[in-house]
């Protein structure tokens, strides 16, 4: 059965299983791919993990568009999985959702009361396979604990659209370019995008400026990276900047340490000096403006927190930081 396969892998520590017609099973384990000793995959093998993993519409739509996104669920694990069949290209991929909850890793009070905030534009951003829907799903339970919120969700077959909450409105991305007057959006609390990428920004921006919430999910290798994009998208349109700027209140970009060690966060939140500097036509955007006009954790002040805490040592510490010299000297003066 399929979800013993995939299960096996789990407690080889692997995050991703890749099967190809006429090729071994691979599966990624610390950044690197791993090739199995099993058999090449025959055709009668490929057709039996689609029918494992596959609702007969979901069948059509694979054999109709040639793709298909969705989530495999059994009682022990749930895997995001992806079928391919293009051509003579036909594979499956599978990234393990990890069960573990990252937002008790955010030991950051600034951002949880940024949170609170009825309105604005959240980012969260990371790279692929680094947690994000999982993140987001969590980030909505935590919000409706307080009151009763209605959220749309704009996003592919995910850990954050696996479930049933009456609260909540899965709209897929076939929804993604409705007008923000389209009646769905009537009496909505909560937008989402977890699309990893945005086509069109005003359309959030407006939600927000109207008084919704809004995160959106971005695939980057840092905060500055995050700005850096949304900057280069909108550079011909400086009122459409400005607009952004405005609503903008948090960004948090994740990175998974391991199965057991968990994440770590970089955040920055925008105070009212922060925007206006980011507004300045020859301001830069880079970490040092970040930390004098700003609240700002860095990746490195993260990773600290958790060595405090114990969830990893200082070895895993330099080997995940991105500025280990920096992470050096810090860890010196702490005595650490």
């Amino acid at each position: 059965m399929i979800q013993d396969v995939l299960n096996r892998y789990v407690l080889q520590s692997a995050r991703e299983v890749q099967f190809r017609l006429g090729h071994k099973t691979t599966f990624k384990k610390n950044q690197e791919w791993i090739e199995t000793e099993s058999e090449s995959l025959s055709l009668s093998e490929w057709e039996d993990l689609k029918e494992a993993c596959l609702q007969p519409d979901e069948r059509i739509f694979l054999e109709t568009k040639g793709y298909i996104r969705g989530v495999f669920s059994d009682q022990k694990n749930s895997w995001a999985f992806s079928f391919v069949e293009l051509k003579e290209n036909l594979k499956a991929h599978f990234s393990y959702v990890a069960k573990a909850k990252n937002t008790p890793f955010i030991q950051n009070a600034a951002y949880w009361e940024a949170l609170k905030n009825n309105k604005g534009l959240h980012i969260i951003s990371g790279f692929k396979q680094s947690g994000k829907s999982t993140l987001l799903h969590e980030l909505i339970e935590n919000l409706k604990k307080d009151s009763p919120q209605q959220v749309a969700v704009h996003s592919d077959p995910s850990i954050l659209t696996h479930g049933s909450d009456e609260n909540v409105f899965y709209l897929g991305l076939d929804s993604v370019n409705w007008e923000t007057t389209h009646p769905f959006y009537d009496g909505i609390d909560i937008v989402i995008l977890d699309a990893n990428m945005v086509s069109d920004w005003a359309k959030w921006i407006h939600f927000a400026e109207e008084g919704k919430k809004v995160f959106v999910s971005l695939s980057a290798d840092s905060v500055v990276n995050v700005l850096l994009q949304i900057k280069s998208q909108l550079s011909h349109q400086p009122e459409l900047w400005a607009r952004f700027v405005s609503q903008c209140s948090t960004f948090l970009h994740q990175k998974i340490v391991g199965l057991v060690e968990g994440s770590i966060h970089e955040i920055l939140i925008l105070k009212k000096e922060g925007k206006t500097q980011l507004l300045q036509p020859t301001s830069a955007v880079e970490v040092s403006q970040f930390e004098s006009k700003n609240h700002y954790q860095s990746l490195n002040q993260s990773i600290i927190q958790a060595i405090v805490r114990r969830r990893f040592d200082v070895k895993t510490a330099f080997a995940i930081s991105d500025d280990p010299e920096a992470l050096d000297q810090q860890l010196k003066k702490m005595g650490l």
